[in-house]
């Protein structure tokens, strides 16, 4: 995998573990699953954190946008983070989304990348 891809890569998971460790609270727990399936690379972040309205969550790739959950918390941000990630993903040609079954049930967050390139150790 290239330098850039694989610096890009890293902001990429970097933002979504940023984001999953400011919405769960002490005590709360954030798991990280990373599986390489032939050419294809798939990154899960999930949270028993504060969740979301379901129906909001595509919002949150908008360019400053920012939940219920910053919003009530106070949680310092400017709502770039999942944007970026966003943009990182797509850019390597990749697909990105978010699911949550409610607030106070936590948020799951999966990406997933291709390229002949990537290969399991």
């Amino acid at each position: 995998m290239g330098e850039r891809r694989r610096a890009s890569n890293h902001a990429g998971v970097q933002n979504l573990l940023s984001n999953a460790m400011k919405f769960t609270l002490p005590g709360g727990h954030v798991e990280v699953r990373v599986e390489v399936c032939g050419s294809r690379l798939h990154v899960e972040v999930k949270d028993d954190g504060l969740g979301m309205d379901p129906a909001t969550v595509d919002d949150l790739f908008l360019l400053f946008a920012q939940g219920q959950a910053q919003r009530e918390t106070h949680q310092p941000g400017l709502g770039i983070g999942l944007a970026l990630s966003r943009m990182i993903v797509e850019m390597h040609g990749g697909v990105i989304s978010g699911a949550s079954e409610g607030r106070g049930l936590g948020s799951v967050f999966r990406f997933e990348l291709s390229g002949a390139e990537l290969k399991a150790p």
